[in-house]
């Protein structure tokens, strides 16, 4: 079976987990190649895709989105990060958002999110915002989940990616059987 594992990273959380994606397959042995989504060649067909990217106001950047528009008759896996949490409702909810740069006629076989880290610029806003409003519940809330964003994606997340790598390649074999 032959897949894309292709990203958008811009602090680089994305590309860790692309990574150990790649680096998965790449022990049992699949036919797998990782580019970044600006340089994915559009001729050569893989069996599976594997798209990621860094969650932005809770769906993928522009550019993921025009690249899963140009996919037809595709199986498709998304991944990612998320500067906020860790809840499977939130991350269902983007999959629902990503899923509407998507033909019908592509099949999303299954998706992995994790925390990624966020810029420190991000807690600062935050932090002048609880200066301002120190009891303001909401913005403690965010200030916390800051902080426990600096140690992900972490190698919990890396080993959970990699799983999912061979949970999707399964999955999809299975219907070209």
């Amino acid at each position: 079976m032959k897949c894309y594992v292709t990203y958008e990273s811009k602090t680089g959380n994305t590309k860790k987990i692309a990574d150990a994606i790649f680096t998965r397959l790449k022990i049992d042995n699949h036919d797998v190649s990782i580019l970044p989504i600006k340089e994915v060649n559009s001729e050569v067909k893989p069996d599976l895709y594997f798209v990621g990217f860094g969650v932005e106001k809770g769906t993928c950047p522009l550019a993921t989105g025009e690249f899963l528009k140009t996919l037809h008759n595709a199986q498709i896996a998304l991944f990612g990060t998320v500067g906020l949490g860790g809840s499977d409702v939130y991350f269902q909810h983007i999959r629902d958002k990503v899923m509407k740069y998507t033909a019908k006629d592509n099949e999303i076989e299954g998706y992995f999110f994790c925390q990624g880290k966020m810029p420190m610029i991000v807690r600062e806003k935050y932090k002048a915002i609880s200066n301002i409003y120190p009891q303001n519940e909401p913005i403690q809330l965010m200030l916390q989940n800051f902080d426990k964003a600096l140690t992900h994606p972490d190698e919990t997340d890396v080993k959970n990616a990699a799983d999912f790598a061979l949970r999707m390649v399964k999955k999809a074999g299975k219907i070209h059987e």
